[in-house]
């Protein structure tokens, strides 16, 4: 019988059967969701922890606990004192004292189990380091007996063939084994272990991501001034002790019978010093003068004799690895040390070896802003409009510091008014007062240019987080955060959920993001998991934008979050405020003649740019080279096998690109159901648009930024460089290039095309163009010499178009919001998405939409739930995709939750509420 559930309510204290006060710890296990039974999602089993144990665990941590033959790490939820289960396991074993988690995440993780509907291990992995939990793995040993022949004959044949490959190893791991094909370890260990021919051993996997170790050398441990006389002494020489005795004698020349007497050396070795220039001998008589000894002198100056000394010694590396670690302070990396000329493995274990130096190890933090140059930054001084919202924003972070959360704040503020600032104080605020924050950017392009903004005011407190970073520098991050090194994270989505023990802050910038939302289980959306785990802080929520989402802006006129509006930018520049949008109708242009993809207007305004030796911006949201490719005889597309979409052409590949699973393929010179030649390309994306920049001005400096040009680790960081330092005239992008950078020389934006996304089968397409729009037009005139936008569309009667061209977004607001309360829209509903992905085709997958549409409407009827209503089933905008078939149920209600729980989706269902992307 599998444990149950431990109850939420107070536990009535209980008695073990053994008489010991019973102590029964709740666990989350990472099973699929079918192994849980029908315990609620937040919801762990429950194990008896053993005397030994219980002092020593704590909710948070790591333990080893057995399930049916196996044993799984877990995490401990809850501690009390009964259970409703007669029968308990035990806990086998505490992994790490040290909790992963304190009571407020798990709580936290309870939550976003109940509110996202995943398994709750889904959502307390979001915690754990890169790498998650230390693993169990079972280690099988041969035993000292021989087994007899009657034994071997009984043996079933999976226990003889494990002994077997147990043959020549010390020892097996049941991984090794099942990858040896032996395929249940534990059956075929059993009969052998009854027979004690072999013993059994659990143990923790070595970590995948363990720690780096930093090797350093600290020395010299002795205050001897003259290090040459003290490896002397550690290492004697007859030629070095002959060219010492000679460098230091005051009184010259010595006799050479002296000298060899001193040290040990013989006429052999005076033969080859002298035959190699180092010293000189005297005549033992002068005619005309008495007769005198033979005598030596130098042959050489003393820097000569010195070299020559530690040559013979062998000890010039010691001397240069003992003046290194003088001159750097006493302690060095080893490795530093090791590439200095002379210096080796060998000597600086012989340092080691004579007490010299002293070999060290400490962590290694694989920091990603280690090597780049920031330098120091002060606060700004605040404009009247700054002043004014920081005056209601600073009682509210005081109100927090007490422990209590303030509701959350949102600060509407146009691009370039100066809401950074603003975060910047807010910080430092918190920081002052002991306590941490986190700071939420929606693109990685963001990272670096935020990064070098925050560690330049809070040098050495930084730390970065988000995917593109490798897996060695997220887990160093997360141990650094845990272990109190770190005072504020700046990064993407899952940086929300940083250990930082003492949040005193949450910033979400370009709030607005819907990649803010997780397109995984648990799908959870990063602002409202901020908004929570402020509540449970006590930490104070800011969230800022130039385009707040009209669900956003709703709440503050509701009084559920703190509006401030920043209306004017910090340095107005030459245009004196926003810059002008020149909205150009590409219909009268293809009137005129003109099929190029620069308009006359765009083409000229680039020209004038360039030649003022200013930048420029040209906006397509789609990369490739066309949109797609067709037969202009039938009219067959090159689609996607997998996924039924257009492929996209990509000139730089020479390949048709798929831009959801990545199939590439050949452009066909013949069409594959006609056989025409009449193979056509349709359409533009920024490869095309980098092209015809580049024919048209030869000599101008030009770059691409989309998804295909920051592949690499590290391109996002080099493109921006290039562009900030004046190293290039032309940025062609995509997206990315449209959300909050500052790039103060740009004087020129031109949106190719501000149609791509107008039309899409989504309620919120509208509101998405408009956005986009906006933030990419606030990148121009962020300069004192101001700036212009170029915005060319077939539509310039779209109400998304005019409002982003009049930079009027209260007057968006007004007009979406009205469509939404029409149609009950959010925010007055909320939208979860049912999606359901099959291998079988459309058939099933039809078939089993309009089930459970059945079922929901069923439900509905039962439970009245008046408010409550369902779109479709129906096809997704993306029928096939990576191979999978695809039908959607969208449920519009005020509560999702209360219907679900009644009518729970079932295997291959996808849950998504409050859905972000309906396509």
């Amino acid at each position: 019988m599998l444990p149950a559930a431990l109850p939420s309510s107070p536990w009535p204290a209980e008695e073990d059967p053994r008489g010991a006060p019973l102590r029964v710890a709740e666990v989350a296990l990472d099973l699929p969701r079918p192994a849980m039974g029908s315990r609620p999602w937040s919801a762990g089993f429950h194990y008896r922890l053993p005397s030994e144990l219980a002092e020593l665990a704590r909710p948070g941590q790591a333990v080893w606990v057995p399930f049916g033959r196996r044993e799984l790490s877990g995490l401990i939820l809850d501690i009390g004192p009964s259970s409703p289960v007669e029968r308990l396991r035990d806990v086998a074993a505490i992994i790490d004292p040290l909790p992963f988690l304190d009571r407020r995440d798990i709580d936290l993780a309870r939550w976003m189990a109940e509110w996202t509907l995943a398994p709750l291990f889904d959502c307390l992995r979001l915690f754990l380091p890169p790498g998650g939990l230390p693993q169990v793995e079972e280690v099988y040993r041969r035993s000292g007996r021989r087994p007899h022949a009657e034994e071997l004959r009984d043996l079933p044949p999976p226990a003889m063939q494990l002994l077997g490959l147990l043959q020549g190893h010390s020892e097996i791991t049941a991984a090794a084994l099942a990858a040896e094909g032996l395929r249940q370890p534990q059956l075929a260990a059993g009969p052998l272990l009854r027979a004690g021919l072999i013993s059994q051993e659990l143990r923790l996997s070595p970590l995948r991501l363990a720690p780096r170790k930093l090797a350093l050398i600290e020395g010299p441990l002795t205050e001897a001034s003259d290090l040459d006389a003290l490896l002397a002494g550690l290492r004697p020489h007859p030629k070095a002790d002959l060219l010492a005795l000679l460098r230091q004698s005051r009184q010259l020349p010595l006799t050479i019978e002296v000298a060899l007497d001193s040290c040990a050396a013989k006429r052999a070795d005076l033969r080859v010093l002298e035959k190699a220039g180092l010293v000189a001998v005297t005549a033992a008589s002068s005619r005309g003068e008495p007769a005198r000894p033979s005598a030596l002198t130098s042959g050489a100056g003393s820097p000569e004799l010195l070299s020559a000394e530690r040559r013979y010694r062998r000890t010039a590396g010691h001397v240069q690895a003992l003046a290194a670690l003088t001159a750097l302070g006493g302690r060095v990396e080893e490795r530093d040390l090791l590439r200095l000329p002379g210096v080796t493995a060998k000597v600086l274990g012989e340092l080691r070896a004579w007490r010299l130096v002293d070999r060290l190890e400490a962590a290694a933090w694989r920091d990603p802003l280690v090597g780049q140059a920031i330098v120091q930054d002060e606060a700004w001084p605040l404009t009247p409009e700054q002043a004014a919202a920081w005056a209601r924003l600073e009682p509210l972070l005081d109100q927090s510091l007490t422990g209590a959360a303030p509701p959350p704040i949102l600060i509407r503020g146009v691009t370039g008014s100066g809401k950074t600032e603003l975060y910047l104080r807010a910080i430092a605020r918190v920081l002052a007062a002991g306590r941490q924050a986190v700071v939420l950017v929606p693109e990685i392009a963001l990272t670096p240019q935020s990064l070098r903004r925050f560690a330049a005011r809070f040098p050495g407190r930084v730390g970065v987080w988000h995917s593109r970073l490798s897996a060695g520098e997220r887990a160093d991050t997360w141990r650094r955060a845990r272990e109190g090194l770190l005072d504020v994270i700046v990064g993407s989505r899952s940086a929300v959920l940083a250990p930082l023990p003492r949040l005193g802050l949450l910033v979400v910038d370009e709030c607005h993001a819907g990649s803010y939302k997780q397109g995984q289980s648990p799908r959870y959306h990063a602002i409202d998991v901020a908004r929570e785990r402020a509540i449970r802080y006590g930490a104070t929520l800011i969230l800022g934008s130039a385009t707040p989402t009209v669900e956003q802006t709703w709440e503050a006129e509701a009084g559920r979050m703190l509006g401030l509006t920043l209306a004017n930018r910090v340095d107005q520049g030459a245009g004196e405020g926003l810059p002008p949008v020149r909205v150009i109708d590409m219909r009268a242009e293809l009137k005129a003649g003109n099929t190029g993809l620069f308009s006359e207007a765009l083409s000229d305004a680039l020209a004038a740019t360039l030649a003022a030796g200013e930048q420029a911006i040209l906006f397509l949201n789609r990369r490739g080279s066309a949109s797609y490719v067709f037969c202009r005889d039938c009219g067959e597309s090159m689609r996607c096998p997998h996924c039924r979409v257009p492929l996209t052409w990509h000139q730089g590949a020479a390949r048709l690109i798929c831009h959801h699973c990545n199939h590439r393929a050949i452009s066909p010179s013949m069409c594959p159901n006609c056989a025409s030649g009449r193979i056509r390309h349709f359409g533009a994306g920024t490869e095309r648009v980098e092209e015809a920049a580049r024919r048209a001005h030869p000599s101008a400096r030009i770059l691409r930024w989309d998804a295909d040009t920051t592949a690499h680790k590290g391109a996002h960081e080099a493109i921006l460089a290039t562009f900030v330092a004046g190293e290039a005239d032309v940025l062609v992008g995509t997206q990315m290039i449209a959300k909050g950078l500052d790039l103060p020389r740009v004087t020129l934006v031109g949106i190719v095309s501000a149609d791509t996304g107008l039309h899409f089968p989504d309620f919120r397409s509208a509101e998405q163009a408009f956005q986009l729009l906006t933030q990419v037009a606030g990148r121009a005139g962020r300069g004192e010499a101001g700036g212009q936008v170029i915005l060319q569309t077939y539509q310039p009667e779209h109400p998304a178009i005019l409002f982003a061209a009049a930079h009027d977004y209260p007057g968006f607001y007004r007009q979406e919001l009205a469509f939404r309360r029409a149609l009950g829209y959010p925010p007055f509903s909320r939208l979860t998405r049912l999606l359901y992905v099959t291998d079988g085709g459309p058939r099933a997958a039809e078939a089993a939409a309009r089930k459970l549409a059945e079922q929901l409407t069923a439900a509905i009827r039962r439970l009245g739930l008046a408010d409550t209503n369902l779109i479709g089933p129906a096809p997704a905008y993306f029928e096939r995709m990576g191979g999978h078939t695809r039908w959607q149920i969208l449920l519009r209600a005020p509560d999702p939750h209360t219907l679900l729980a009644t009518c729970p989706p079932g295997p291959g269902w996808r849950v998504d509420v409050d859905a972000v992307d309906l396509l």
